[in-house]
């Protein structure tokens, strides 16, 4: 069986992730990445982040919501 691949791009904006269209935007892409319930997930990331990128995401395999930081 070949297996299902899903592309996602998003625009990198720093300070605009805030904004309420943007809000919608992020919101409608996770519900998308939900529905697709993917098996892996690769993530751009700069080089001197993966550390702080693993953590997070270690956290987020050990706890619920309310215990990770925003």
């Amino acid at each position: 069986m070949k297996p299902t691949i899903m592309v996602l791009g998003v625009y990198h904006m720093t300070d605009a992730d805030h904004e309420p269209d943007r809000q919608a935007e992020i919101l409608e892409a996770v519900g998308k990445l939900a529905r697709f319930q993917p098996t892996k997930i690769a993530v751009e990331v700069p080089v001197k982040r993966g550390d702080l990128l693993d953590r997070d995401y270690r956290d987020y395999l050990a706890g619920p919501a309310s215990s990770r930081r925003a």
